[in-house]
């Protein structure tokens, strides 16, 4: 169901315009330049997942600045690192009014982790999964093949057919496409395959992070789940970005 045909009502918190579904599906956060994203309910869980990945419009708002190469408002921030993500996750949940989830030496406010983003670097403490926050998060490795998925034994996310669903390099003209213009999976999830790979969350003690998922400059054999790479964290990629999970906004 999409969010337009459910009965919405509207609150505003904290420099977040959002606009709550009464239905039970999901939730639609638009910002002060109204930049926006969508979380929806993913079924038999217990949490929601953002329809698209980070768009540079909305990362801008919320961090101040966009380091991606390709510009443009709807196309997916990308040059972001495992610990800019991070970062982007508790400035987000602040703004909106939620718990961080995130913390390092117990602070949950990523201007007091001594921490420049988007500068190549890493966050040298171990950062904490408060499992029992409400914030915004990466999505884990498992979560992103089970959305992947959707419920369909599909060879890639919402399609037999890469080009209906993937910006690979067969369609691309290498580069980054606008979020949500393919088609969406069985979960209303777009770009799950291709476009830019996403970095999921992982508990380790070394600085490497997982990400996947394919992108604009890799063939469709590589846009699957089991397609999983690892680099460090501190790593910004022209080809990587990310998506964001939260506990359900509905039950």
């Amino acid at each position: 169901m999409e969010i337009s045909k459910l009965v919405l009502s509207a609150v505003f918190v904290t420099g977040c315009f959002f606009i709550a579904s009464c239905g039970v599906k999901g939730e639609k956060i638009v910002l002060d330049n109204g930049s926006f994203i969508e979380m929806v309910k993913i079924p038999d869980t217990d949490y929601s997942l953002c329809t698209t990945e980070i768009p540079q419009d909305f990362y801008k708002e919320i961090t101040g600045e966009n380091p991606s190469d390709n510009k443009g408002e709807k196309l997916p921030v990308e040059k972001v690192s495992w610990f800019d993500a991070v970062v982007f996750c508790n400035k987000l949940s602040m703004r909106y009014g939620k718990t961080p989830v995130y913390s390092v030496n117990g602070v949950t406010d990523p201007e007091s982790w001594d921490y420049i983003p988007h500068k190549h670097r890493a966050i040298e403490e171990k950062i904490m999964w408060n499992k029992n926050a409400d914030g915004f998060r990466l999505q884990t490795n498992e979560e992103f093949e089970y959305c992947y998925a959707a419920g369909k034994n599909q060879l890639w996310s919402g399609s037999d057919d890469p080009q209906q669903v993937a910006w690979t390099n067969a369609n691309s003209n290498l580069k980054s496409h606008d979020v949500a213009t393919l088609k969406p999976n069985a979960y209303g999830l777009y770009d799950m395959s291709g476009n830019v790979n996403e970095w999921t969350w992982v508990d380790r003690d070394d600085l490497n992070r997982p990400y996947g998922g394919g992108s604009y400059f890799e063939g469709a054999d590589v846009c699957h789940p089991s397609a999983r790479h690892y680099n460090y964290g501190s790593s910004q990629l022209k080809t990587t970005g990310f998506r964001i999970a939260c506990k359900s906004v509905t039950e």
